[in-house]
């Protein structure tokens, strides 16, 4: 897990959200570790979390929201929060996925001057409706024009 190259106030929140994730899972063989990959100014992390032997997905991502909200709330920035109760990710105008619920954290940060995008969805693929899983996508964009004059 390549952790420097997030901003220090992402760090604590990979490493709380792996634990935490580790601790309801005797095998991770669907659910993997955490994905970081950079890309010029841009970052991203990422999980997929599929069903386990010790907690429901609902359940797990009541608390996920709790964790990850509680680990915002003292960043040096402003974030809005929302709620969703169904969506859908279309793919060039296909639909591919439906979104059972989700949580989503928009983050400016103002020292380091940095745009995140925090999603946790509980999803399912739409000819597979019974398969659903829970996904975490943080977008890290380093050189934000919300931060230009």
């Amino acid at each position: 897990m390549n952790l420097k190259i997030l901003p220090k106030e992402l760090q604590g929140i990979v490493v709380k959200l792996e634990e935490l994730i580790d601790s309801y899972y005797s095998s991770r063989s669907r659910t993997l570790p955490v994905r970081i990959n950079q890309h010029k100014q841009n970052i991203i992390v990422t999980w997929n979390i599929y069903p386990g032997d010790r907690i429901q997905l609902p359940d797990l991502f009541q608390i996920l929201t709790k964790t990850i909200g509680g680990s915002l709330k003292d960043i040096n920035g402003e974030i809005i929060y929302c709620s969703l109760t169904n969506g859908e990710i279309s793919d060039r105008g296909v639909q591919e996925f439906q979104i059972h619920m989700g949580r989503t954290w928009e983050i400016y940060l103002y020292d380091p001057e940095i745009y995140i995008d925090v999603r946790l969805l509980y999803e399912s693929r739409v000819s597979q409706s019974q398969d659903r899983w829970l996904s975490i996508d943080i977008d890290v964009v380093t050189e934000s024009a919300w931060f230009t004059s």
